[in-house]
C-alpha cells in the first residue's frame, strides 16, 4: 500500500498519456489500478528493502533498552 500511494505521488504531475487513451475520464482509474499492480510488484519482489530497514531499526531499540539498566 505504501508503496503504491508512492506512486501514485510520483506520477501525479505526469501528462496525459496516449496509451491510456489520451487523457479521457477513463484514464484516471486505470493509470491508479496499473500504478497499485506496480506497488504490489515492488513489494513482492523485496528490492525497497523497507521491510529491512524496519526490522533492523527495530531490534536496535530493544537491544538499546535491554542495555539499560532497569
Amino acid at each position: 500500500m505504501l508503496v503504491s500511494q508512492l506512486m501514485e505521488s510520483m506520477f501525479a504531475g505526469m501528462r496525459e498519456s496516449p496509451l491510456f487513451g489520451g487523457g479521457g475520464p477513463a484514464e484516471k482509474p486505470w493509470r491508479s489500478m496499473m500504478l497499485q499492480e506496480y506497488g504490489k510488484a515492488i513489494a513482492e519482489s523485496g528490492t525497497l528493502g523497507i521491510g529491512r530497514m524496519t526490522h533492523d531499526e527495530i531490534a536496535r531499540l530493544y537491544a538499546s533498552q535491554a542495555e539499560q539498566p532497569s
